[in-house]
């Protein structure tokens, strides 16, 4: 009798553990962007890994080189990320678009970098807007431009449209360019 209950609690704490893993599986810490098309965050695929970023203190890089504007949308639930770069990484400066993260029915994006100071960066070859309510947990939000054009001092504007919690906010600025971060919201 002793053996099978112990066998009975080795079963329930082992499918436990598997369902656990299984849901955190579908959730990737870092991830980059790789769908050349408009897209929902929460669509696995359009990840590398293929699963959806996120979580506190995670590295998503909204940063492929594309062939035009497109829009990443958060559909429904939040998304968490440490740090976000948003820009596209295209060599030719005629082949490069602007970037768009935006959200839908209340979702908006959560800058946590485990009590770290969270960083949005605007990288690449073009300008970006970051149209999707931003939520700052502790730590603040470091804003910085480094999108390049190569052959001008001026950088493509990085564009914030609506920060919730402006206090502990940090715009580094590069002393030999302008830096072109325009907070709209």
């Amino acid at each position: 009798m002793k053996n099978s209950l112990s066998s009975i609690v080795v079963l329930v704490a082992t499918m436990a553990l598997m369902f656990v893993s299984g849901i955190t599986a579908a959730y990737a810490a870092d991830g980059q962007w790789i769908f050349d098309d408009d897209g929902a965050w929460e669509e696995a695929s359009n990840w590398n890994p293929i699963a959806v970023p996120g979580g506190a203190g995670s590295i998503v890089s909204i940063t492929n080189d594309v062939t035009d504007e497109w829009t990443v949308t958060i559909h429904t639930n939040s998304q968490t990320v440490g740090t976000l770069y948003i820009g596209d990484s295209g060599t030719d400066l005629f082949d490069a678009y602007y970037r768009w993260l935006e959200a839908s029915d209340g979702a908006h994006l959560v800058m946590d970098n485990n009590g770290a100071q969270a960083q949005l960066i605007g990288a690449g070859r073009w300008g970006s807007y970051v149209m999707a309510p931003i939520e700052l947990t502790t730590g603040g939000l470091l804003i910085k431009n480094d999108s390049i054009i190569p052959g001008d001092e001026n950088l493509p504007p990085l564009t914030i449209g609506d920060i919730s919690s402006a206090s502990n906010l940090t715009l580094e600025v590069n002393a030999a360019r302008t830096p072109n971060i325009i907070l709209s919201g």
